[in-house]
């Protein structure tokens, strides 16, 4: 794995990657870059004041306890929204129009 001294390549700023390995002053990450038609598994060290944790799961896992504090028989799914009540809806026969395809006339020139 790269050491890096300082801020790490701006190729890497703002990526998640997986901690494997931790240092006094530093932290081991394993980041997946594109290059091609592959991925590889970069590992680098990077000093523990440029990383921060990443808050991508808190929204899923302050969900998992607001339906821990619900009882039981609650439904914990989330429904989406269907479709409209039917309506009845009321005209004059002469306000209707009826719009259709104008019919096809073969030109012989």
């Amino acid at each position: 794995p790269s050491v890096q001294k300082g801020m790490p390549y701006s190729f890497y700023h703002g990526r998640t990657g997986v901690v494997f390995n931790v240092n006094k002053s530093a932290c081991g990450i394993e980041i997946t870059k594109i290059v091609g038609n592959r991925q590889l598994r970069k590992r680098m060290h990077i000093k523990i004041e440029h990383l921060r944790r990443s808050r991508c799961n808190q929204d899923f896992l302050q969900r998992v306890k607001e339906n821990d504090k619900k009882p039981k028989g609650s439904s914990k799914k989330r429904i989406p929204e269907g479709p409209k009540d039917m309506k009845i809806v009321t005209a004059e026969e002469d306000e209707v129009e009826v719009l259709a395809p104008l019919p096809f006339i073969e030109n012989y020139f």
